[in-house]
C-alpha cells in the first residue's frame, strides 16, 4: 500500500470501479483536486478481467459487454478509444439453444433487424413483423433514454421519456392497461410463439423487467426493446474498458491510491471531514462513495450518524430482497456446437446463448424459484468471446463464460456458496452438454466458479434526492443510486451533477 503523498483534497471518491473511476475524472476536470482510493490493488471492480483457471485463458467475471453507446457521454468526453479501448459488435447478439434441437430464436444486432426477422419467422411470421416493428420504434426513444439516464430521476424526466413512447407506439402506449400488466403479459399478448416469448421473458429479465410484476409492461416497451441488440465486446476483455478509464483518470490529474482500504469516514458537526487510511487522516469536504451502500453508510461513518430520512430509506433497502448472478468460466479445447445450429448455424456465433430454458413456463418457474429464494435449476446464458477476441484463450483453444441467477447472496452461508462452488458447474455442463453435444468432460481443460462479490444489484430509492446524504458532503455514486447496475456511468455523472450543481446537456 502506498499512501496519499498529500493529506488534503478537495474531493474523495471510494472505489475505483467504472463508476469511481468516471466520478474521479469528472471531479478533477471540473477543478476539484481529488483523491481515488481502492481496496484491491488493482483496477476496475465489476469491470474486470482475470485468469481464474490455466494462463492464457481470460476471463470478465462481472460485467462483459458495453451496450449504452448510444447515449453515454463517456467515450467521447474521456476519449477512450484513443486511450486504447476498442470494441467488436457481433451480428448475432442474442440467442436460445433449444435442448430438443428445435429451431433457435436469435436476435441480431441493432440496424441488422433483416437477421432477426428470418430467425422469428421459422416459428411465427407475424411475430417476425411484430418484433421488428417494436424494435424500430424503440430506436426512436434513444433522445429520452439518454436524458432519463444521466440526469437525477425526476418526475419531468419520466414525464418526457412517456411523451416520448407516446409517440414512438402511438396506440400501444395510449392503452389504459399500459402501466398495470406484467411484462411478460405483454409479452404474451402481442407474440404467440412460445419459443419467441421464451427468448423474450429471458431478455426483460436480463434487462431489469420483471415478468410477473405489475407495471413492467412499461419496463419492457419502454426500455427493454431499446436495449436489445446493442452489445459490443471490448477487446481484451472488460479490464481493457477499466484499463481505458484509469488512463484518462490520470491523464487528467487524480491521484490514485491502490491497496489502500478506508477505515472511516470522519463526521464533524454533521458534516465530512475527510477519511482515515491505516490510521492516517485524509482531509477532504466531499467524500463520495462507489462501494456498498450499506458499508458507505453504517460502518464507515465516524463521528456522526445519518438523518432520519435516510435511516428509513436504508432500513426499507435492508428489508427488501433480490437475486444475485454468479459467473462461470471454461477453459475450452474447442467452441461449443449447438444441436440447433443446424437450422441457423449463426447460433454458433451469438454473443450470449441461453440454454435451459424450453418454455416460456421454464423462465416463469426460473424468476419464481428465486423470489422464492430456493436453488433454481442449472440455466444459463453462455458466451464465447474468444470467437470474437483470440487474445483471450491460447491459440487453438477457446475460453466460455455463464451467467446463472441465484436468490440474493445474503440468503445463502459461506458453506451454502462453497458447496454451490465445488458443484454447480458439473451440472451446468450436462445442460450445456444436452443443447451441445461436443461440450463434455474432455473438452472441458479447467472450470471455475466465481462466488458473488458483495455489490448492490437493487436501487435506493429516497425521496428527493439520490446521490447526497443527510450527512454534508458524504455522497453515493455507486449501483445502489439511480439507475442502478451497467456499464453506462450514469451513476457516476449524476452524482458529479448533484456534487458540482454542473448540469450534462
Amino acid at each position: 500500500m502506498s499512501l496519499p503523498p498529500s493529506q488534503h483534497y478537495d474531493a474523495v471518491v471510494i472505489g475505483a470501479g467504472h463508476n469511481g473511476l468516471i466520478l474521479a475524472t469528472y471531479l478533477q476536470r471540473a477543478g476539484y483536486r481529488t483523491l481515488l482510493v481502492e481496496r484491491d490493488a488493482s483496477i476496475g471492480g465489476m469491470t474486470c478481467t482475470h485468469e481464474p483457471m490455466s494462463a492464457g485463458f481470460r476471463h470478465s467475471p462481472h460485467a462483459n459487454f458495453l451496450a449504452y453507446q448510444a447515449v453515454t457521454p463517456i467515450m467521447q468526453d474521456l476519449q477512450l478509444r484513443a486511450r486504447g479501448l476498442a470494441t467488436f459488435e457481433p451480428d448475432i447478439q442474442h440467442g436460445i439453444a433449444f435442448a430438443d434441437a428445435r429451431p433457435p430464436v436469435l436476435v441480431h444486432r441493432v440496424g441488422h433487424e433483416e437477421g432477426s426477422l428470418r430467425s422469428f419467422a421459422r416459428h411465427s411470421a407475424r411475430d417476425a413483423a411484430t418484433y421488428v416493428d417494436l424494435r424500430k420504434r424503440a430506436a426512436t426513444l434513444t433522445p429520452a433514454i439518454r436524458d432519463v439516464l444521466f440526469h437525477p430521476l425526476s418526475s419531468a424526466g419520466i414525464g418526457v421519456h412517456r411523451a416520448a413512447m407516446a409517440q414512438a407506439f402511438g396506440e400501444l402506449a395510449e392503452d389504459a392497461r399500459l402501466g398495470t400488466r406484467s411484462a411478460a403479459q405483454f409479452i404474451d399478448e402481442r407474440f404467440e410463439s412460445p419459443e419467441i416469448r421464451t427468448l423474450l421473458y429471458l431478455l426483460a429479465m436480463e434487462f431489469g423487467a420483471s415478468l410477473t410484476q405489475a407495471g413492467d409492461d412499461l419496463a419492457f416497451l419502454g426500455f427493454v426493446l431499446w436495449m436489445i441488440g446493442s452489445r459490443q465486446v471490448p477487446i481484451g476483455g472488460m479490464q481493457s474498458f477499466a484499463d481505458a478509464l484509469h488512463r484518462a483518470a490520470l491523464a487528467e490529474g487524480v491521484q490514485i491510491t491502490t491497496s489502500a482500504e478506508v477505515g472511516s469516514i470522519r463526521i464533524e458537526a454533521g458534516r465530512v471531514k475527510g477519511i482515515v487510511i491505516a490510521g492516517r487522516f485524509i482531509e477532504a469536504p466531499i467524500v463520495a462513495s462507489s462501494i456498498g451502500v450499506e458499508r458507505t453508510l453504517l460502518d464507515l461513518p465516524s463521528g456522526g450518524g445519518l438523518g432520519a430520512s435516510d435511516r428509513q430509506a436504508l432500513a426499507a433497502y435492508r428489508r427488501g430482497s433480490g437475486s444475485t448472478i454468479a459467473s462461470q468460466a471454461f477453459a475450452l479445447t474447442e467452441a461449443p456446437r449447438y444441436r440447433s445450429a443446424r437450422w441457423d448455424a449463426d447460433l454458433d456465433r451469438c454473443v450470449q446463448t441461453f440454454i435451459g430454458f424450453d418454455s416460456p413456463e421454464s423462465v416463469l418457474l426460473h424468476e419464481r424459484e428465486l423470489a422464492m429464494g430456493l436453488l433454481p435449476s442449472p440455466r444459463a446464458s453462455m458466451r464465447v468471446p474468444s470467437l470474437f477476441d483470440p487474445s483471450l484463450a491460447p491459440a487453438g483453444f477457446h475460453v466460455a463464460g455463464a451467467d446463472s441467477h441465484f436468490p440474493d447472496e445474503k440468503a445463502l452461508s459461506e458453506e451454502d456458496w462453497q458447496g454451490i462452488a465445488e458443484s454447480y458447474n458439473e451440472a451446468l455442463l450436462d445442460v450445456w452438454s444436452r443443447a451441445a453435444p461436443n461440450m463434455t468432460r474432455d473438452t472441458v481443460i479447467a472450470s471455475h466458479f466465481a462466488i458473488p462479490r458483495s455489490g448492490d444489484r437493487r436501487v435506493l430509492l429516497r425521496e428527493g434526492r439520490q446521490y447526497s446524504t443527510s450527512i454534508a458532503g458524504l455522497y453515493l455514486c455507486g449501483t445502489s443510486t439511480y439507475p442502478g447496475g451497467g456499464v453506462h456511468g450514469a451513476c457516476a455523472i449524476n452524482a458529479f451533477q448533484e456534487i458540482t450543481g454542473v448540469q450534462f446537456q
